[in-house]
């Protein structure tokens, strides 16, 4: 090789494409560098390169020589002459837009609305550690305590197992569905509502439990802003993946004689469930004991029904509607030691329970009602600074500053203008009035 510093020059013999390249970098140096000048190089590069006996160490360096003299024009020349046939013929696609789909982590603050186009879709791990799968144009918004509200369109829910008496809870127009961990979808249609259930149990709740599904069903109602709709809707079948089991034929057939005012057909076909051990009987005994008390004015034969579940499922999936719905069904009868006991161990047992307001606020009208008003303000603070219903927190703000009027508190006044101020159209309005003026009376 020669060392002053020509390139492609041996000792011995050079082939024709060593030569041709030579003498092509000879004349690209006569000049300053131009667009013609990078041309004409090419076409003198150009042959040698196809030449099939050209060895491998020769196209390197002609590519360093195509480098040295501009890159840039080179390979623009290279793109243009070797691809101008194929680009001839592709064919011209229009561009089409992708479906965005992502995962999307907690928000550091709640309060948040998710809102998707018409071809995007958004997952969302929300409260309880559950996914949130945001449809196409669907609208999910996450409340100041992370519960979330399917304000329209359609979101796909996947919730866990949930800790012990916690329960999973959505939201949508005037309904919320409660779980214990299960697959299901809240569709929010303009036209109605619906639930569909994968697998697991939902319950779907409107001031009381109105309907529980089992794998594989739903439950729709049109949506009607002028009408009212009805307490309960009758429960229909998706079409099933797979052949139902008796369990579920049983169930199925149970809810259908419910729904058609037969509470005791109903009643024979939940006994034969509850003969079982898994979820199917835990659903049927609970069943047993809301028709005994609903469709049937039993409600102490209910209680010893609720009681059952609780002995034979301390540990229940139902567990705490179970314990709920003894509360309110001991007061209901009368019977004020018994319901504060169970109100009590229900506070004990589930400090985080969405249902802890209700029930603290049955406590406070307990031990208000026995005359206690001291202890009964205690609950009603717990219920006040708990989530809860609406018509269940405007209930205890009320017998509280009652109570803090039969005790001649000096934060009696302060009590009811607060009623007064949070709740300008409550049940008590009226009332509280007239007890705000007692107080300002000489």
């Amino acid at each position: 090789m020669r060392r002053d510093g020509r390139w492609l020059e041996t000792d011995g013999e050079s082939s024709p494409q060593t030569q041709g390249l030579r003498q092509a970098l000879d004349e690209a140096r006569q000049g300053p560098p131009s667009d013609l000048r990078q041309r004409r190089l090419w076409l003198r590069i150009e042959p040698q390169l196809r030449a099939p006996q050209a060895p491998r160490r020769t196209l390197l360096w002609a590519s360093l020589a195509a480098a040295a003299c501009g890159t840039a024009g080179v390979a623009m020349y290279i793109s243009q002459q070797r691809h101008t046939s194929v680009v001839a013929q592709a064919p011209v696609v229009a561009p089409q837009r992708r479906r965005i789909e992502r995962l999307e982590e907690p928000p550091a603050l709640t309060d948040v609305t998710i809102q998707t186009s018409n071809d995007e879709r958004i997952t969302r791990i929300v409260a309880g550690n559950a996914k949130a799968d945001v449809q196409p144009s669907s609208r999910l918004h996450l409340d100041h305590e992370g519960v979330p509200e399917v304000q329209s369109g359609k979101v796909a829910f996947d919730v866990p197992p949930q800790a012990s008496g916690h329960r999973f809870v959505v939201k949508f127009a005037e309904y919320r569905v409660q779980v214990a961990g299960t697959r299901f979808v809240v569709d929010t249609s303009p036209n109605r509502l619906a639930v569909d259930v994968q697998d697991g149990v939902v319950e779907i709740w409107q001031q009381r439990r109105v309907v529980r599904l089992g794998p594989g069903e739903s439950w729709s109602i049109a949506r009607n802003i002028d009408i009212a709709p009805p307490p309960r809707v009758p429960v229909t079948m998706m079409a099933p993946k797979a052949e139902p089991s008796e369990e579920q034929h049983l169930a199925v057939a149970a809810r259908a004689a419910r729904a058609n005012h037969k509470p005791q057909e109903a009643l024979a076909l939940y006994q034969r469930l509850a003969r079982g051990s898994g979820l199917a009987a835990q659903n049927a005994l609970y069943e047993m004991a809301a028709i005994y008390r609903e469709d049937l004015s039993d409600p102490s034969r209910a209680v010893a029904t609720w009681r059952t579940y609780r002995t034979r499922f301390p540990a229940g999936s139902l567990r705490m509607e179970t314990d709920v719905s003894l509360v309110d069904t001991l007061a209901s009868l009368g019977r004020r030691d018994e319901a504060l006991a169970e109100a009590q161990a229900f506070l004990r047992r589930f400090p985080a329970s969405e249902r802890r307001s209700d029930v603290a606020r049955v406590a406070g009208d307990l031990t208000r009602t026995a005359g206690n008003c001291g202890v009964a303000i205690g609950y009603y603070d717990t219920s006040l600074i708990s989530a809860g219903a609406p018509a269940s927190k405007d209930d205890a703000a009320f017998h509280r500053a009652t109570c803090l009027s039969l005790l001649k508190s000096p934060d009696a006044r302060v009590a009811w203008l607060k009623y007064l101020r949070e709740y300008p159209r409550g049940r008590h309005v009226a009332d509280a009035k007239e007890s705000l003026q007692a107080l300002t009376r000489p």
